[in-house]
């Protein structure tokens, strides 16, 4: 699902708490 695209997502960049900002950014526009 989308959480398992985003974790992978973290790993791959290895930046969790970038991708954690980015998906909060994302979920508080729409």
């Amino acid at each position: 699902g989308t959480l398992s695209a985003a974790r992978q997502a973290a790993a791959f960049v290895r930046g969790d708490d970038v991708i954690h900002k980015l998906f909060t950014e994302l979920a508080y526009r729409y």
